[in-house]
């Protein structure tokens, strides 16, 4: 199973966990570096599994999404029926499937845009992994490759959006919608008139400045 395949815990919880993973690492790390096998560089070994299973795709480090689309959908409820209350929600990016992203935005009653801060959690990983040295303060041999990979990899696909060009469509349609209906102000139905950025390509170099500053813990001769 996969470390990263229900994801639990919000994303400031596993960049602490991440550090704490570190910390123990170095607090257990064998005399040398060069040291290999056994449960020698077990909290190195998890990160660096967690790191590749959550970040990384077919070698390449994904580029992160600083944003995420909230789907809801609104039950009526109250004595007189005319109120609302959130009768559940979803995250765009959860589905994979063209028909599901196509069902989904349709069936919506508002959505969201929020700040998706995994892209912390990929800063600690960076950070713990870096972090770790055997007891002669040396940085294992691993690290020096994971950090070679990552700063090659830099943000070779950094550039990103958030919707597929016929869903951007699809909530354009819903947006006309709402305004000829006058949907009441709860339903916060996004799109192109609104002042609203959610899909602007996007480009970022924050993997090379974490890689860069995770320099500063590398320690070799």
């Amino acid at each position: 199973v996969a470390l990263h395949c229900d994801l639990p815990h919000n994303p400031a919880i596993r960049a602490q966990a991440a550090l704490a993973i570190a910390q123990w690492q170095n607090n257990k790390a064998p005399e040398s570096r060069d040291v290999v096998g056994g449960n020698a560089w077990l909290g190195l070994d998890l990160l660096m599994q967690y790191f590749k299973e959550r970040f990384c795709k077919n070698g390449v480090v994904l580029p992160p999404n600083f944003r995420r689309l909230v789907l809801h959908k609104h039950i009526a409820g109250g004595a007189s029926g005319d109120t609302t209350s959130d009768g559940g929600y979803q995250y765009l990016d959860a589905l994979t499937q063209k028909d599901e992203r196509k069902n989904a935005i349709g069936f919506a009653d508002e959505v969201e845009v929020e700040e998706d801060e995994e892209y912390r959690v990929r800063s600690a990983c960076i950070t713990a992994i870096t972090s770790i040295r055997a007891q002669d303060g040396m940085t294992p041999p691993s690290v020096l490759l994971f950090m070679e990979e990552v700063l090659q990899s830099g943000d070779k696909a950094a550039a990103g959006s958030l919707l597929l060009p016929h869903e951007e469509e699809q909530l354009k349609r819903k947006q006309d919608q709402a305004l000829d209906e006058e949907i009441a102000h709860y339903r916060r139905i996004i799109g192109p008139y609104d002042e609203d950025v959610s899909n602007l390509p996007y480009v970022s170099l924050s993997l090379v400045a974490d890689a860069l500053l995770a320099l500063c813990h590398i320690h070799v001769r």
